[in-house]
Parts: C-alpha cells; structure tokens; sequence
C-alpha cells in the first residue's frame, strides 16, 4: 500500500507542475494525514536523490515540486536553445499579441478572447519568457499577465 501511495504522490507532484503542492493537498486527494504525507514525501525525495534519476523532489516554502537536477543543466540548455524548441505555434502568437495587446490580463480574459482555452499556451510562453506573471486580478486568485516582449519578428514562409 506504501508503494501506491508514493506512486500516487509522484503522480500528483507532476501533474502540479511548477506550481508545486503542499502536503496539505497531497494528504487530502490521497486521503491520508498531513503527517503521512510529510513522511511520504521525504521518503520519495530520498529515493529520487539514492537513484540515477534526472528530476529530484525539491521543497520551497511549504510546497513541494519535481526539478531537474543541477548536474544536467548544460544539457537542458541545448534542449531550450535548439530551434526544434525555438519557434511558436499559432495559438501561441496569438496568446502572446493578446497579452501584449491587452496587458496586464488574465487567463480566463485571454479565454474569452480566443474562445478556447490557453493555459497550456500561457504556460508554454512563460517557460520560454516571452510571458511573465504580474500578479493577482483584484478581488480574485486569478493571475495576471504581462509581455515580455515589446517587438515581434514574425517570418513568413
């Protein structure tokens, strides 16, 4: 049951992404206490760090996420930097002129714009720092949104 239960934990972190989860959060949606799942998550950061793994559990605050390790970073780095990576799909030049048109805005404005969803787009525009997080919406926990960019160099084939 120890093995579901970290696996189910792992699962979770994951799917948290870079906002991380509190043991809080684990220990209601594995239906456990908030002991066991402090327990639970040492017990997984200490497998990740004895195995030949490239992610680590890392905890911030009272929130914990998985990582890269360190030691690969020059690796990521050709990841991030080959043009495979580099380029922007349609939905995401459209987010992005959104944002940079309308900022500061929140997702759920850049939804209506669009009339789809766009987390995953805004996520992706974040991780390549086209697109940053300026704060909170007044009255609301929705985040808002800011361009980083003030030119857009746009090829057409």
């Amino acid at each position: 049951m120890q093995s579901s239960k970290l696996a189910r934990a792992e699962g979770l972190l994951f799917i948290a992404g870079d906002e991380g989860i509190s043991p809080a959060e684990i220990a209601h949606l594995i239906e456990i206490d908030e002991n066991e799942a402090v327990e639970l998550l040492d017990e997984l950061k200490n497998r990740m760090n004895q195995d030949d793994r490239g992610i680590q559990l890392m905890r911030l605050a009272n929130r914990f996420r998985l990582t890269t390790k360190e030691e690969h970073s020059d690796m990521y780095k050709k990841l991030a930097a080959s043009p495979i990576h580099g380029g922007l799909s349609r939905a995401a030049l459209e987010t992005l002129a959104i944002v940079a048109y309308k900022q500061p805005i929140t997702r759920v404005e850049v939804d209506e714009v669009r009339g789809v969803k766009s987390e995953k787009t805004l996520q992706s525009l974040v991780s390549k720092l086209l697109v940053e997080e300026c704060g909170r919406a007044a009255g609301t926990v929705e985040r808002s949104f800011m361009a980083l960019l003030l030119i857009f160099w746009i090829t057409l084939a």
